[in-house]
């Protein structure tokens, strides 16, 4: 089961929306931010 954007963004300590943007490579997301997601959905599956 894959994970879903509200565990990706409680375990990278972001908010959903930063998570979102940060997993479809929006220009408004920071990098620190689109690596936090990215490594906790990693992790999550």
């Amino acid at each position: 089961m894959s994970a879903t954007l509200r565990q990706v963004a409680h375990a990278a300590g972001l908010s959903l929306a930063t998570v979102s943007r940060a997993l479809a490579g929006s220009p408004r997301c920071s990098v620190d931010a689109r690596s936090r997601a990215q490594a906790a959905a990693e992790r999550l599956g």
